[in-house]
């Protein structure tokens, strides 16, 4: 665009100058070889296309990697915080386990079967529940069979098992 007269190529380097002014003041830098040229070769579509398309095949593949690792870490992260919730409900609950430990071994040492009867027992220390459990066995009566009603005036052995007795009443003896 430079013609022979000296207006014009002031006029030129003006312009070129006020261009690289914008572009340096834009932060961009002017480049002699546009990017797509390397090394002296010309832009070639095609194997610029399959750089693109061997790009995006690498991206899916680490996204892929990266949501596996992800999610592997998340189940360690459940996995390892629900024992710990565990661990943390147990030590919650261990006074309680300890209590109920203390009223079961005084309800055996009286002889005490029942489940209900063993809920009811009070006391701190396993003297106490001991004390406690003796003294509701006696005002219950607790330790002695209960009677045995029987419909009739029927003649039972305890000695009998099951079968003696199913075959019986089917036969009509007993």
């Amino acid at each position: 665009m430079t013609t022979g007269t000296p207006e014009a190529g002031q006029q030129a380097q003006q312009g070129q100058g006020e261009q690289g002014g914008q572009a340096q003041g834009a932060g961009q830098q002017r480049r002699e070889a546009p990017p797509w040229e390397r090394n002296g070769e010309p832009f070639d579509p095609d194997r610029a296309w399959r750089q693109i398309e061997s790009l995006r095949g690498e991206r899916e593949t680490l996204r892929g990697e990266r949501d596996r690792l992800a999610a592997a870490q998340r189940a360690a992260e459940q996995a390892t915080m629900s024992e710990t919730d565990k661990l943390r409900e147990q030590v919650k609950d261990l006074p309680g386990m300890q209590s109920e430990n203390l009223r079961l071994r005084a309800a055996l040492a009286a002889g005490i079967t029942d489940v209900d009867l063993i809920d009811r027992l009070r006391g701190d220390t396993l003297d106490e529940l001991k004390a406690d459990a003796e003294q509701l066995k006696t005002k219950l009566g607790a330790g002695t069979p209960p009677p045995r009603f029987e419909h009739g005036a029927r003649q039972q052995s305890d000695s009998q098992d099951i079968n003696d007795l199913l075959f019986g009443n089917l036969r009509g003896t007993r």
